[in-house]
């Protein structure tokens, strides 16, 4: 049972989080954007630092003052070019989703390039990428679903 508040719990470390990031820095360079501290101000990771195993035995039962998510970012992650070729790959996929977005293809592709990603984000999707590619590739499909039916749909891409 989870005894954490819900104000603590965002400050605790997600170890499955943790977990997937490491893993991405085996092939990925995962670095710190910010000096992580825990709650009582202790230092436990210097900035432009990069993930470790020695990461992981520091945080470990730490609270943190910040969201690890929000003090890591991944040097050579994913960007918008890597979401477009990911994003024509579902395009020419033999599956039935491809099929409903081949009819807004063209827009779907023309967005993608303009998307404005979050450093939270392209962590998290970039950290989804490196280990667990069909993870990264369920968020693709994801974004394209969304964006497809936005356009069915007549929504602003704002």
């Amino acid at each position: 049972m989870n005894t954490l508040s819900p104000i603590a719990s965002f400050s605790a470390t997600n170890p499955h989080a943790l977990a997937t990031i490491l893993e991405a820095a085996e092939t990925r360079r995962i670095i710190a954007s910010r000096d992580i501290f825990d709650v009582a101000g202790i230092k436990l990771w210097a900035r432009d630092q990069p993930v470790s195993k020695e990461l992981q035995r520091k945080l470990m039962d730490r609270q943190l003052r910040q969201p690890l998510e929000s003090c890591l970012r991944a040097e050579d992650g994913v960007n918008s070019q890597s979401l477009v070729q990911a994003l024509q790959a579902e395009l020419h996929a033999d599956e039935p989703l491809s099929l409903l977005l081949l009819r807004h293809a063209d827009k779907l592709l023309r967005e993608a390039m303009q998307i404005p990603i979050h450093p939270v984000a392209q962590l998290l999707l970039t950290a989804g990428q490196a280990p667990r590619m069909e993870s990264f590739r369920h968020a693709i499909q994801a974004m394209a679903l969304n964006g497809a039916l936005m356009l069915e749909h007549g929504g602003s891409v704002h």
